[in-house]
């Protein structure tokens, strides 16, 4: 009778495991109300894209917040009027470089592998030229900065600065 009560002991938690496994599989997948996470770069969302990247609140988020730090660090560096439109060059072209176009995951999903590829190399050559012009505006505003000036440029805009003025709020 125990070698029975042990077999029915087994099979029940077998079947109970089997149940619970096959009840996850259901809950994970994707139900037509709520969609799969895509991979982000179409539009679909996911970790670290979110669905909204690039909704217009975002977008001026950022720039509200490269404004303020603009402005900040346009207090700190006391520029004369000769630099001035040195300034207003370098703080336009960061402005305009802040927010490149998005992908139109409608126009993408039309397109084969090797078309969608050379989607990606074209707007990677437009973002290199825009980035060239925003070093060459740097450039020459860095030039026009005084020693003194420089050294606070260089602190400030530093790796991880913004991080670090986030955490020290």
């Amino acid at each position: 009778m125990k070698r029975w009560n042990k077999y029915l002991l087994l099979s029940v938690t077998a079947l109970g495991f089997a149940a619970a496994s096959i009840g996850t599989a259901i809950s994970a997948s994707p139900s037509p109300e709520q969609p799969e996470w895509g991979c982000g770069y179409r539009g679909e969302g996911g970790p670290g894209m979110g669905r909204n990247w690039n909704n217009g609140k975002f977008n001026e988020r950022v720039k509200e917040r490269f404004s303020q730090r603009h402005a900040a660090l346009h207090d700190k560096l006391k520029l004369n009027a000769e630099q001035e439109a040195a300034w207003q060059n370098y703080t336009a072209a960061t402005m305009k470089n802040l927010t490149p176009p998005r992908w139109n995951p409608t126009e993408m999903a039309k397109l084969t592998a090797p078309e969608r590829m050379e989607k990606m190399l074209e707007r990677m050559k437009e973002r290199e030229s825009q980035m060239t012009a925003q070093l060459n505006s740097l450039k020459t505003f860095y030039a026009t900065l005084s020693p003194e000036q420089q050294k606070i440029f260089n602190a400030e805009t530093g790796p991880g600065q913004a991080r670090m003025r986030r955490n020290n709020r």
